[in-house]
């Protein structure tokens, strides 16, 4: 992939991405109440109607095709909940334990391993800290039910009012990302990870485009950190990028158009209907929760997550193409070598004036894997990204330089030939 079209793939998806307490102490019960591997998972595809995409998706050793549990199982593979223990057993007789029980929950809410147990006290009130010796039936389904479930205030609340100007057409953003790759042992790099940071200005009129100004501190050819200013455009005409040039003594405009996989056009789409949270959409793939409201300089604000996770292309074409494009549209995006394989987990936290449900700012954590494809040195990418709008539905003029419309397209790569067989 050209390095120009990387980096304009990662601005685009910066924007793309900016949208009574339950008592789980420890019971005293004996340990035939305690609930399995087996019987926990099938809990959560049981209340969220899941079925395997493939129910030819191998299963592991231990874990027979005419099992009552080998769907279920297949559905933890095909969305990348669990794998199964190295020696290729799923080991479903084994009692969950507190951590594995708080890993599941928080993969299903798109939370880092690291974050599962923190959040899901703090934002669902769902605590296994105190079950040494694992988890009741009871107390897994009560936890269940609390986490992996669509707020219904949420969705009465956000369901748009015809006399509410929730219609988002302009704003000015400033946009923080921080960037952690993970790439894999066999990339040919000196380092086994990359940090990079990101800091955007964004202006945003729903009729005329978008324009970034982006700042981007990242290792170079020889590792070591730089700093690169670029300016983006994604416009009716195109998508346009300038970047320094060879001799860093000026710029350099770039038609990105070709390499870009959604056109403003796409992204108008997808942002007009991106609110939309019918459960026919997001579950079993994202939920909502309400966080409650706070005041600021007399405003009322209100917070609401949006967490989960898209693990496959049939997942990713189902979504996109029920947020507004078709699935033909994005197929031949999507099936390309850079994003089949790719899951992409959301924990993010929006933010909205509870007046005009307008946004005023978002702060999410995302995780990318990608594929076992050879020709993709990056293995993860772990991002977290803050976002603050300003001057929401305020006059705002975006229209494409000059020099940019001078622009020469840069050219598609064409694959090389395959040998006959």
């Amino acid at each position: 992939m050209h390095p120009i079209q990387r980096m304009s793939l990662l601005s685009t998806l910066g924007l793309t991405l900016a949208l009574p307490t339950l008592s789980v102490s420890a019971a005293a019960a004996d340990d035939s109440a305690l609930i399995t591997r087996g019987q926990f998972i099938k809990q959560i595809t049981d209340e969220l109607k899941l079925t395997p995409l493939n129910k030819q998706t191998v299963l592991p050793s231990d874990v027979s095709s005419d099992s009552p549990y080998a769907n279920t199982v297949r559905i933890m593979r095909e969305r990348r909940i669990l794998q199964g223990y190295s020696d290729g057993t799923f080991r479903l007789d084994q009692a969950v334990s507190p951590a594995e029980a708080s890993l599941i929950l928080g993969r299903f809410l798109g939370l880092a391993d690291s974050k599962a147990s923190t959040v899901l006290k703090s934002d669902y009130s769902v605590d296994f800290s105190g079950q040494t010796a694992g988890i009741t039936l009871d107390t897994a389904g009560a936890a269940i039910k609390k986490a992996l479930a669509n707020d219904p205030s949420v969705s009465s609340w956000l369901v748009a009012d015809p006399t509410s100007p929730t219609d988002l057409k302009t704003f000015r953003g400033h946009m923080e990302m921080g960037m952690h790759i993970l790439l894999h042992p066999n990339a040919g790099s000196p380092l086994n990870n990359l940090q990079t940071t990101v800091k955007s200005d964004i202006s945003y009129n729903k009729d005329q485009g978008l324009h970034q100004s982006i700042t981007t501190v990242a290792p170079g050819s020889d590792m070591v950190m730089k700093t690169i200013n670029m300016e983006q455009y994604m416009v009716s005409q195109g998508t346009f990028m300038s970047m320094p040039n060879a001799t860093n003594d000026g710029i350099e405009w770039f038609d990105m158009s070709k390499q870009v996989p959604f056109t403003f056009e796409q992204v108008m789409e997808l942002q007009k209907k991106s609110m939309d949270i019918s459960k026919t959409l997001v579950t079993p793939y994202f939920f909502y929760k309400d966080l409650g409201t706070t005041e600021k300089d007399g405003q009322k604000q209100r917070k609401v997550s949006i967490r989960g996770k898209l693990t496959n292309t049939a997942d990713i074409v189902k979504t996109l193409s029920g947020l507004g494009g078709s699935q033909d549209a994005f197929k031949e995006v999507l099936n390309s070598p850079a994003i089949a394989g790719m899951s992409v987990s959301l924990s993010a936290v929006l933010t909205v004036d509870e007046q005009t449900k307008l946004p005023v700012s978002m702060d999410g954590d995302y995780i990318v894997e990608y594929g076992e494809d050879p020709n993709i040195p990056i293995e993860q990418v772990d991002m977290t990204m803050s976002m603050t709008y300003q001057d929401v539905n305020q006059p705002i003029d975006i229209q494409l330089p000059e020099e940019a419309k001078k622009a020469k397209p840069v050219p598609v790569p064409v694959p090389a030939p395959t040998p006959a067989q």
